[in-house]
């Protein structure tokens, strides 16, 4: 007997019927007609090759082989609507402990974003990891992970949240001190504070493009770090977005650093175990996004109310 195109809603019909006593009743339940009810159970006992119900004009009766379809679809059938019930929980309404890795690049961002984020979800709890968390093979210990760029050995869900900016940014005080780039060949004149794995700087302009070799008495792990460093005047470096120099209140203290140029826009991507992330994820990942892009409100995740 093929029974691959049972219907489990037919199950649930079936099940209601039973434990509600008749077609009326479980039909005022399911809010269907109760013809739709006598008819899906009909096509029920058709697939199974078995008479489950006697219908009277008084009363419906369970057979013998509808008693123990009962008892073995019952539990089935409870276990999934909880787990319905659990979904919609999970995906409806942002709360609970998101623990996340964000690179510490971007950690310039963290006290704006947890302020973000109390405000508008207090019922979320963060566990924030800078710079850690595994992406590749093994089983990732965070719910979610933010990196810079695709992750080639990851077998983890992948996908892009937005595309970062870099540009150039310097202290007023270094570039009164040691003059202001007026194109990119000037910047061998200067200080760069460059990360370890970085030869060049590719910079563009309006279709244009240049790379400028970089080396460094100073090279570091961190794009934030020379960030710091810059703000304490010790040369040129580039930040992941111009944004963070508002987000920073920095203002005061950086400038942009030949601002008609910039550097390859870098992709961010969120990391998860799962296609479907939970409210409290993609609340964190709204307000994560927004702050990035400036937006001063995140819209808020609708709930259902069902």
């Amino acid at each position: 007997m093929e029974n691959r195109g049972i219907s489990l809603q037919d199950i649930l019909i079936f099940v209601e019927v039973v434990k509600h006593g008749g077609f009326t009743s479980a039909a005022a339940m399911l809010d269907m007609p109760v013809s739709t009810v006598s008819r899906r159970l009909s096509i029920l006992e058709g697939q199974l090759g078995a008479q489950l119900l006697v219908r009277t004009t008084r009363k419906v009766s369970t057979t013998t082989a509808g008693v123990r379809y009962f008892e073995e679809c019952v539990g089935h059938v409870e276990a999934a609507l909880n787990a319905h019930e659990v979904i919609q929980s999970y995906v409806g309404r942002p709360e609970g402990t998101l623990r996340v890795s964000i690179p510490s690049s971007l950690t310039a961002l963290l006290p704006i974003l947890v302020a973000a984020m109390r405000r508008d979800y207090p019922k979320v709890r963060l566990d924030i990891v800078v710079g850690g968390g595994e992406t590749g093979h093994n089983p990732m210990p965070f719910e979610l992970s933010i990196r810079g760029g695709p992750q080639r050995d990851s077998l983890l869900i992948q996908r892009p949240v937005l595309e970062l900016r870099r540009v150039l940014i310097a202290s007023r005080a270094y570039l009164n001190a040691a003059g202001r780039p007026r194109d990119p060949a000037d910047l061998h004149n200067h200080e760069l504070l460059v990360v370890a794995t970085e030869t060049d700087w590719e910079l563009r302009r309006n279709g244009e493009s240049c790379r400028i070799p970089v080396s460094s008495t100073v090279v570091t792990e961190s794009a934030l770090l020379n960030v710091q460093l810059a703000m304490a005047g010790a040369g040129i470096a580039w930040m992941p977005c111009d944004l963070l120099l508002d987000h920073r209140g920095t203002r005061r203290t950086l400038e942009r650093v030949l601002p008609e140029w910039e550097l390859p826009p870098t992709t961010l991507y969120a990391l998860s175990q799962t296609r479907v992330v939970s409210a409290r994820a993609q609340a964190f990942l709204d307000t994560f996004k927004g702050l990035l892009q400036g937006v001063p409100k995140q819209p808020q995740i609708a709930i259902s109310r069902k």
